[in-house]
This record gives structure tokens, C-alpha cells and sequence, in this order.
């Protein structure tokens, strides 16, 4: 598995976290979208986030996923040891997820 990939990974699981306790998903949510992630992987289909197959399924809502993809900057959590940090919000990841669910 690639560097770029595992890192995706912990996006992708760092995300669920906070949506499930923003209460924006539940278990069996997360499981129907993890297996739809697999299967596309399995295809070989590009890879998609699960904020988007979240949003495709209609399990999310756009203002949702934003307020989850905020809330995962504003953290200051390091990403790879899960460790407190000081970290800064990056507008512009913001700017482009806000224009990926348009």
C-alpha cells in the first residue's frame, strides 16, 4: 500500500469518527459505505472518500460533510500518532471540499 493511501486511510477513518459523533451517521451507515468503498477498490474504480459516497447514498448532507471536514481541521490531532498538536485550519483544503460537493 502506497504512503499517499495509508494516509488517505486515516482521513477516511478520522472522518467517520467525528461524523458518528456529530450523529450524523450510525454503524450500519458506515458499514454500507465501507463496502461500497471496497468494492469500487476491488473493481479497480477510483478511489473515492467516504464523505462523497456518504454524500452519493444520501446518508450526508453537503452542509454536513463540511461541518465534519471543519471540525477534522480544527482539531489538533497528528494525523499519523493521534497525539495533541498545534495545527492550524488550511482554508483552502476547506475551499476545496466545499467545491467537490457543489
Amino acid at each position: 500500500m502506497s504512503k499517499k493511501r495509508r494516509s488517505v486511510d486515516r482521513y477516511d477513518k478520522r472522518f467517520c469518527v467525528i461524523a458518528s459523533e456529530k450523529g450524523y451517521i450510525g454503524p450500519y451507515d458506515l458499514i454500507e459505505v465501507l463496502t461500497i468503498q471496497v468494492q469500487e477498490d476491488i473493481e479497480n474504480k477510483p478511489h473515492r472518500l467516504l464523505g462523497e459516497i456518504f454524500l452519493n447514498e444520501d446518508i450526508m448532507t453537503p452542509n454536513q460533510i463540511e461541518e465534519v471536514v471543519k471540525a477534522f481541521f480544527d482539531r489538533k490531532v497528528d494525523v499519523k500518532t493521534g497525539d495533541e498538536i498545534e495545527f492550524m485550519a488550511i482554508p483552502s483544503i476547506l475551499k476545496f471540499h466545499r467545491n467537490c460537493f457543489a
